[in-house]
């Protein structure tokens, strides 16, 4: 028989499965949390006139990306007005 643990009701193994039902709980709302989340001022990963100059820039979507730092598709989608079209002033 597995010795229990005195401290902890239903013994070591019971705490340590309820750590994982937690930490399981924790991860799936905070995937459900950042999903569902809307865009608030002063949390974008660029700043407005990072993003002019990318709408701005000459050349292909892979030396600007690299350029700036950003990934290939943030700058197809601010070139065609699917993100930071306030800024740009891009009209479809």
């Amino acid at each position: 028989m597995i010795e229990q643990h005195k401290t902890l009701p239903g013994g070591r193994r019971g705490a340590i499965e309820r750590a994982r039902m937690e930490a399981r709980r924790r991860s799936h709302e905070e995937r459900i949390v950042s999903k569902n989340r809307k865009w608030k001022p002063g949390e974008a990963k660029l700043k407005p006139e990072t993003a002019l100059a990318i709408y701005r820039a000459e050349g292909t979507q892979k030396a600007i990306s690299e350029r700036f730092g950003v990934a290939p598709s943030t700058v197809a989608a601010i070139r065609q007005g699917r993100s930071w079209r306030a800024v740009t002033g891009h009209v479809k």
